[in-house]
């Protein structure tokens, strides 16, 4: 995940660039901006070079109108690379796109999954009783001991 700004002709900043292969996500958070500044914004990430746009926003309402106008404004090879995302949505769409991609894919599928852990000894109670009491005599024996003599 990158979070820096892109160039093409000029400074273009970005809520959230992902970059993954091939793929270049913008992703654009809106929690103040109406839909006819995210159509600019949109614009203006496609001709920075983003092979995808994402936009998230908490209200369902909001990314209705910001589709609408989306739709209404852009060519429709741009339109049908822009997607729609409530927060959790976006989350699952990430995931989504990790495992889609040959390379991203791989690399997500290696990634540990979640493993049930057991820390169970395999000592008996009286071989951890002269263990632990070994341990403890040898900690006693080495603080009672004086550190080096000084020089």
């Amino acid at each position: 995940m990158k979070t820096e700004e892109w160039t093409l002709e000029r400074r273009i900043r970005v809520d959230i660039a992902l970059q993954r292969g091939k793929r270049l996500i913008a992703s654009e958070i809106c929690s103040t901006s109406n839909a006819g500044q995210e159509v600019s914004h949109a614009s203006r990430r496609f001709e920075a070079g983003f092979t995808d746009i994402a936009i998230v926003c908490k209200s369902q309402l909001r990314l209705t109108r910001i589709q609408q106008e989306i739709e209404a404004t852009l060519p429709p090879e741009n339109v049908n690379r822009v997607g729609y995302y409530q927060l959790e949505e976006f989350i699952a769409q990430l995931d989504d796109w990790a495992r889609q991609d040959p390379a991203g894919g791989e690399l997500e599928r290696s990634k540990p999954r979640k493993r049930e852990i057991r820390l169970q000894s395999k000592l008996s109670d009286d071989d951890r009783s002269r263990q632990e009491k070994a341990f403890l005599e040898e900690i006693a024996r080495a603080m009672k001991s004086p550190g080096p003599s000084p020089s």
